[in-house]
Order: C-alpha cells, then sequence, then structure tokens
C-alpha cells in the first residue's frame, strides 16, 4: 500500500503513470508507432518524447485526463488509488505463459 507522502511526490505520481500507460512499451498515440525518443522531463516528472514516423510530440498525459490540467499534483492522489486497484487485479499468478 502507498503512502500519502509518496502520493503527493509528482515524481512518484509520473512513474506510475508511465507504468500504467505504456505497459506494453512506448507508443505514439498519434500514429501508434514504436519509434519514438525522450526529449526531455518537466518540473513534475512527466516525461516528454518525440515520434520519429509522424514527427509529433508528445509526453505521458497526452490523451488522457491529466492532459491541460495544472493540478497534476491534486489529480495524482486519486489515480494512484486507481493503480492500486489494477495491481489487485494483475498478479503474477494470472500470467498465462
Amino acid at each position: 500500500m502507498m503512502t500519502f507522502d509518496i502520493l503527493m511526490n509528482t515524481d512518484k505520481c509520473a512513474e506510475i503513470i508511465r507504468q500504467v500507460r505504456w505497459v506494453t512499451g512506448l507508443l505514439c498515440p498519434r500514429c501508434k508507432s514504436h519509434t519514438t525518443r525522450e526529449v526531455g522531463t518537466r518540473s513534475d516528472g512527466i516525461r516528454q518524447y518525440y515520434c520519429n514516423s509522424c514527427r509529433r510530440e508528445f509526453s505521458d498525459i497526452t490523451d488522457t485526463i491529466f492532459e491541460g490540467s495544472y493540478l497534476f499534483k491534486a489529480h495524482c492522489f486519486p489515480y494512484s488509488l486507481v493503480k492500486d486497484q489494477i495491481d489487485s487485479y494483475t498478479t503474477k499468478d494470472q500470467v498465462v505463459a
């Protein structure tokens, strides 16, 4: 279970979002290409990327409820709780080889 200190740390929240969003690998939300590269990290921990295929920039929160939000830290707490729920349904025992 996560503690309140971790939930209020935007870097940790950004890492949780990356773990949930990019489970199958980094993918351009526009053209669905895997030919992407990281171009930087914002002060709140959100990483920014560049797609070599469509030549667009995107971030960890592009096309999510957090896009365009100046209150990322305030939204991170409920999202982290959802992440805990996702983890409880995806245990190692459920993975089929």
